[in-house]
């Protein structure tokens, strides 16, 4: 617990530096949106190429593709949970795809990876990063038919689905499966890489809260329900809904914790594509990861 909380302190420190280079004008949009593509394409996929090329897995194959196949579960489980939510609190409709996919959608690697590598050491990192396949499946299929729930005539691209941290993930499975060894001089470069992506994710991150209003977000009392409908309800449904048919304590474990982070980024991204309310958005990512940093800590206490 008190690495936990150690890594969770660094994480809001480079939060904090990233909002105050957005104030003093060092970051701004045009660089998160630039950011943020080297960041998904090039660092977190060296990420998860360093999980797969630097450890021996200890998890048989048949146990990866049961993660997958538990992934695939977490995130229906917490679809069900937002869309009950979402209609108990009578959100108004044209607010209520961008509510839901608060809830539903997590960020599972900027946040997500550096806890589970904490708590289960780097191989771990490989493990969580399959939360990548449904995740991005969901994503970009019933996460575009809620943001476009009311006609707007979008269509749903299959290509979109196919993202570059979604294909390294399954060239890991391969290498995992197949045993791939690398040369020594790939793998340092592979480590170099990975070593930004804390660093820059949270700077990613802290630019991105610094476009939102404080007190818009502070002020806003739905925001904080489900904010705690994200962090609290839906890791520890998930939590003992593994439980029940799942025994291996790591696994989920990984998948709790997965579960337990705050909304992802690419939310506001996709309102903007899809001419949403993206300044709701933010303010749910803001007020989740804000306050992510004392309840995954609690997660973690409470379930593991």
């Amino acid at each position: 617990m008190s690495a936990v909380i150690t890594k969770m302190i660094m994480l809001v420190s480079l939060m904090f530096i990233g909002y105050l280079c957005s104030k003093i004008h060092v970051t701004g949009p045009a660089f998160n949106k630039n950011a943020s593509s080297v960041m998904m394409n090039v660092f977190l996929s060296a990420t998860i190429l360093s999980s797969v090329v630097n450890v021996e897995p200890t998890m048989s194959n048949r146990e990866i593709y049961t993660i997958v196949a538990l992934f695939f579960v977490m995130m229906i489980v917490i679809w069900a949970i937002a869309w009950a939510a979402v209609r108990l609190l009578r959100i108004p409709r044209e607010e209520a795809g961008v509510m839901l996919c608060l809830i539903t959608y997590m960020n599972t690697a900027f946040v997500g990876f550096p806890i589970v590598e904490t708590m289960y050491g780097q191989e771990a990192v490989f493990y969580a990063s399959l939360s990548g396949i449904p995740f991005n499946i969901m994503l970009y299929s019933v996460g575009t038919i809620t943001l476009c729930g009311d006609g707007t005539g979008e269509k749903i691209s299959i290509r979109k689905m196919i993202t570059v941290p979604l294909v390294v993930t399954l060239i890991g499975a391969v290498i995992f499966t197949l045993r791939i060894p690398f040369p020594q001089v790939v793998e340092d470069i592979i480590d170099t890489l990975a070593g930004a992506t804390i660093p820059m994710s949270m700077i990613i991150i802290g630019t991105s809260l610094g476009a939102v209003s404080i007190k818009d977000a502070v002020t806003d009392w739905r925001i904080y329900v489900i904010s705690l409908i994200r962090l609290i309800v839906c890791p520890i449904v998930v939590y003992y809904l593994l439980s029940l048919f799942m025994s291996n304590p790591t696994i989920v474990g990984i998948i709790t914790i997965e579960a337990a982070t705050p909304a992802a980024m690419v939310l506001t991204v996709l309102c903007l594509q899809y001419d949403r309310d993206d300044s709701l958005a933010s303010k749910g990512i803001f007020i989740s990861t804000v306050l992510s940093m004392v309840t995954i800590p609690f997660i973690i206490w409470l379930l593991l």
